[in-house]
């Protein structure tokens, strides 16, 4: 019972991460997925350079900008959540 509340729970987190890197650009989305290994394994720096064609610095600068999008995301998410929920 207790593995299948954690594969509910792992199963849940995969589809969040899902929608969340699927409101990014498909290179971006790419990046991350590829960095954190989100549904495959994690790659380094440099071999994710290599596979953009970019270098490592230009690679760190893409990622810190996805990442700064998927917080902008969120935020704005989670704004229209509080505004739109009924109120009690």
């Amino acid at each position: 019972m207790e593995q299948m509340k954690a594969t509910t729970a792992a199963v849940a987190v995969l589809e969040e991460a899902d929608d969340a890197l699927g409101t990014l650009s498909p290179h971006e989305e790419l990046l991350l997925r590829l960095r954190f290994g989100i549904g495959g394994r994690r790659q380094s720096i440099p071999v994710i350079a290599r596979h953009f064609g970019v270098r490592a610095q230009d690679l760190l600068d893409l990622e810190a900008r996805a990442l700064a999008r998927l917080r902008q995301n969120a935020l704005a998410k989670e704004h229209l959540r509080r505004h739109t929920s009924p109120r009690l």
